[in-house]
């Protein structure tokens, strides 16, 4: 066991969600005005903050249990998303599907039990279930090292969208896509909780 990496993925593709959808209250800043600026991050972004403390996983890497987050920590995950999509004046009104989230779950175990990122993974995975792979090929994904990048880091890292790769800031695109569906789901396994897979030496 070792604490190297760690899952976030959640759904943000329109073409799965066919779960009726109830309206939320819908959370507006006017970030014109400091004041109102200061007092959202106090009200809207840090309670988020300690997720590591409650994410309370009941899953297994060992016996190839996917498990559940706590209810705490999707619900730090979708605060942290409505927050950023207020600041960019969008609606913030996004909820979480108890399906979508399971789907989620599926495809972050998959990935911490390869201990690799894929939106493609391959039927030869040593964890490998159909509802996990639509997830992956329709979500945002992030995995961390050495730190606890799942839960709202990984929205963060994911607004931040800094690499080389990241250039065309396809992450942050998709979190403030101004028709994002109403509807997403959420699933991680947390840091000290994923099997440590070293690649082999490289030929000489």
């Amino acid at each position: 066991m070792n604490g190297k990496y760690t899952i976030l993925i959640y759904f943000i593709s329109p073409l799965i969600f066919f779960t009726w959808i109830a309206e939320a209250e819908e959370l507006i800043v006017d970030n014109s005005d400091r004041s109102q600026v200061i007092k959202f991050f106090f009200d809207q972004y840090l309670p988020s903050e300690g997720f590591e403390n409650r994410h309370e996983w009941t899953g297994s890497i060992e016996n190839r249990n996917p498990g559940q987050v706590s209810e705490r920590l999707h619900q730090d995950v979708i605060m942290r998303i409505n927050y950023f999509r207020a600041m960019a004046g969008l609606n913030a009104n996004i909820k979480l599907s108890e399906d979508l989230n399971n789907m989620a779950q599926e495809a972050a175990f998959m990935m911490a039990h390869q201990n690799t990122l894929s939106h493609y993974p391959d039927s030869d995975w040593s964890y490998y279930s159909e509802s996990g792979v639509t997830a992956a090929r329709n979500s945002n994904l992030s995995l961390g090292t050495n730190v606890a990048y799942y839960g709202p880091a990984a929205v963060d890292g994911q607004i931040e969208d800094a690499g080389e790769n990241n250039k065309n800031l396809g992450h942050r695109r998709w979190i403030l896509y101004s028709k994002a569906p109403l509807l997403m789901g959420h699933g991680s396994v947390p840091l000290n909780d994923i099997i440590y897979r070293p690649h082999s030496d490289p030929d000489p």
